[in-house]
């Protein structure tokens, strides 16, 4: 499909107020504009090219209900699961150090050297243990 690169004051005039419509829509939100088939196509046209230029097409679907009402649906983004770092430093230092190594009094051993270099926070040296254990089948911490 061909877009607009440019639009006439007419065609502005027309799509000015369903822009407000669109730029108001919150993720997952909706609204249909109903008229005749000519002129939703026309209009379908208008928005797509709107949309286009201004870099948000892909957050947007029209969907054509019926020969006479259009509808512009706003996806729903997925929310990205943010993980504090600080949180998971034992888990990280386990799977980068300790998980080729089978005796644990040689991983209680790097653990101690990694917190003694500054290697592993203090504070995380029972998580990576607590995790090698329950990577190895071992079970929880004494």
């Amino acid at each position: 499909m061909s877009y607009a690169k440019k639009f006439t004051p007419e065609q502005a005039a027309t799509i000015a107020p369903i822009i407000k419509e669109i730029e108001a829509l919150d993720q997952g939100d909706h609204f249909s504009l109903q008229d005749t088939p000519e002129a939703l196509d026309y209009l379908r046209f208008l928005i797509y090219s709107w949309l286009y230029q201004t870099g948000i097409k892909s957050a947007f679907i029209l969907k054509r209900l019926s020969l006479k009402e259009l509808r512009v649906v706003r996806k729903q983004s997925p929310s990205p699961l943010i993980i504090n770092q600080e949180e998971t430093e034992g888990i990280t230092f386990c799977l980068e150090h300790l998980l080729e190594i089978d005796e644990e009094s040689t991983v209680e051993h790097k653990i101690r050297d990694a917190v003694s270099g500054r290697i592993l926070s203090p504070e995380f040296a029972t998580e990576a243990l607590f995790e090698w254990r329950r990577l190895q089948g071992i079970g929880g911490i004494d």
